[in-house]
């Protein structure tokens, strides 16, 4: 696969990462200390020398999948809390006490079970 890391000129331009084959996107964010170095590692590109690439230009490159896929560990991972209550918050009604003798107090309190 083929994949196109892209950046708008800016300093603070986010990265964005294409797959040519699908068209999806992935958002990249703000580049970074570990970004440059799996950049300068696996594709050899090299910002900021004698007449090379500038980080505050803007700039396409198409890079390999292996590339993609280290850049693609960089950025956050969103999670999904869990629906499920855990079993110390699921409250179980407890059974009413059966009350052989009804007094005043336990009408008075709703405590009196006629059954």
């Amino acid at each position: 696969m083929v994949y196109r890391l892209e950046k708008n000129p800016g300093v603070t331009a986010p990265l964005i990462l294409i797959n040519k084959d699908t068209n999806s996107n992935i958002f990249l964010g703000k580049m970074t200390v570990d970004m440059l170095s799996i950049l300068r590692e696996d594709e050899g590109i090299e910002f900021n020398k004698d007449d090379s690439i500038r980080l505050i230009d803007g700039w396409k490159f198409d890079i390999q999948g292996a590339t993609a896929a280290k850049l693609a560990k960089k950025t956050f991972s969103i999670k999904r809390p869990d629906r499920t209550k855990p079993q110390a918050e699921i409250q179980t009604e407890k059974p009413k006490k059966n009350n052989k003798k009804v007094d005043a107090i336990d009408v008075l309190l709703g405590l009196a079970n006629y059954k």
